[in-house]
C-alpha cells in the first residue's frame, strides 16, 4: 500500500507483488530493555506482527532511540507506525520502537 497525499491517492495490491516485501525498517522512539547496548551493530531476532516466528535480523544503533535493521530473509508487509521488537537467541527481549520509515 502506497499513499499520495497530494492528490488523494491510496494505492493497494493484491497478492504477492514485490512492492509488498522490504529489506529493512527504521524505527524511532526505541525502548531498550535493561539499557541501551554498547555495539553498534549486533546480530539478534525481530518481530513486527503478532504471532509472527522471529526473524533474523542485523541491527545499527543510531543513537538512543532510533536504529536501522536490515532483514536476512525480505519481509512482507512492513507497516509504518506499526511496532517492531527486538528478541535475543534465548527469547530475551532487548525492547521495542516504532517503525519509522521502512527500505
Amino acid at each position: 500500500m502506497k499513499k499520495d497525499l497530494k492528490q488523494n491517492i491510496l494505492y493497494v495490491s493484491q497478492g504477492e507483488c514485490d512492492e509488498l516485501f522490504s529489506n529493512g525498517l527504521y524505527a524511532d522512539t526505541f525502548n531498550w530493555i535493561p539499557e541501551l547496548p554498547k555495539q553498534k551493530e549486533f546480530e539478534c531476532f525481530a518481530k513486527f506482527r503478532y504471532r509472527q516466528p522471529d526473524q533474523a535480523v542485523k541491527v545499527t544503533v543510531i543513537d538512543k532511540t532510533h536504529i536501522k535493521v536490515d532483514f536476512k530473509e525480505r519481509q512482507r508487509a512492513i507497516t509504518e507506525g506499526q511496532f517492531v521488537v527486538l528478541y535475543d537467541k534465548d527469547g530475551v527481549c532487548l525492547g521495542g520502537g516504532i517503525i519509522d520509515k521502512k527500505y
